[in-house]
């Protein structure tokens, strides 16, 4: 999930299990310390675009990181809560638990995280929420805030904090009783139309629940849909994507091909457009595809010819502005 998600609810765990031991640092340091797993973001800086998307939540988000990890991060800190009250293992266990929330948030995201590297590259998602969702955010966002301001003897930090995570469980599991029914409509609707697939998925539209996109893959092709839980029908409209991999045919050697393919887990097409030809990870959807059907694919990669070889490069015109794509979103989520 986005770095708010990870920080705040960090902090929630922090504040429940440290704040005796260490007073408000112990809100800053599960902030701080849940944002450590996305350290696999510099890949960026020396890796392609295609292999850095890939090793992003590999090793980092794996359980054997937070294992490994906790203990050294109990000894370099152990001066944040040398109190006398706060055992080593107790605040080894303290972080296992920061950087495991971290895990688990973004194992819920439709991305994918390496949950058993090095031992299996296997990426594992639930598909459940969207990767930034303020209905899970601001509840715990404002009890941070809240916790921030007041005083550490104050009586009411322990319920404020309680409310606010709380009230962000309560959501997450509202997203998978979502989710279970989503699945529900969308697999009756691919049978009742008599549309041959390998297997599908379901995950939330941008910044809510309500509103899902749906991908049913078959060996050429792949079916696009969305859906909305306030939809007055739950009759769906799909669109079929070809794979078109036809287009490859001045590609058939560059390595970062298969890279590409293996990270979509077999949800992809290719396009051209004029003499450039990208690549598209079907599963994030278009930019804006509940409002305009032939928007581009969030996740879109340029494959470019140049003197050194091939390489792949990061798409990056937008055909929709934000305030329209937002504006859209919410009209579509309302149903139809």
């Amino acid at each position: 999930m986005d770095l708010i998600s990870h920080f705040v609810t960090g902090a929630a765990i922090g504040e429940f299990i440290m704040r005796k031991h260490a007073g408000k640092r112990a809100l800053y340091a599960g902030g701080l310390v849940a944002l450590l797993p996305d350290i696999d973001a510099a890949a960026n800086f020396f890796y392609d675009p295609a292999t850095a998307a890939y090793l992003h939540r590999g090793i980092t988000h794996s359980f054997l990181f937070a294992i490994v990890i906790s203990p050294v991060l109990a000894f370099l800190f152990a001066k944040m809560f040398r109190t006398g009250r706060a055992p080593f293992f107790h605040a080894a266990h303290f972080y296992f638990l920061v950087l495991l929330s971290h895990i688990a948030l973004d194992l819920f995201t439709t991305y994918g995280i390496g949950l058993f590297e090095p031992f299996s590259h296997k990426r594992y998602t639930t598909n459940n929420i969207f990767v930034a969702d303020p209905f899970y955010t601001l509840p715990l966002l404002g009890s941070f805030i809240a916790l921030a301001i007041m005083k550490n003897e104050n009586p009411l930090r322990s319920r404020i904090n309680k409310i606010g995570f709380g009230l962000g469980m309560a959501y997450m599991a509202f997203t998978f009783i979502n989710k279970y029914h989503v699945h529900h409509v969308i697999k009756q609707n691919l049978q009742e139309q008599n549309i041959s697939y390998k297997n599908f998925m379901t995950t939330p539209a941008p910044l809510n629940n309500f509103l899902w996109y749906a991908v049913a893959k078959s060996d050429r092709g792949c079916f696009t849909a969305y859906y909305s839980i306030l939809d007055h029908e739950k009759k769906l409209q799909f669109d079929y994507v070809p794979k078109n991999e036809m287009i490859l045919t001045l590609f058939q050697d560059n390595e970062l091909i298969p890279v590409l393919k293996k990270f979509s887990k077999g949800y992809y097409c290719f396009t051209k457009k004029g003499k450039q030809v990208y690549f598209n990870d079907i599963r994030f959807g278009r930019a804006a595809g509940w409002a305009v059907k032939d928007s581009r694919w969030v996740f879109s990669y340029n494959i470019t010819n140049n003197p050194k070889g091939v390489e792949v490069l990061n798409r990056r015109d937008m055909e929709i502005s934000f305030g329209e794509a937002f504006r859209s979103l919410v009209k579509r989520a309302k149903g139809i």
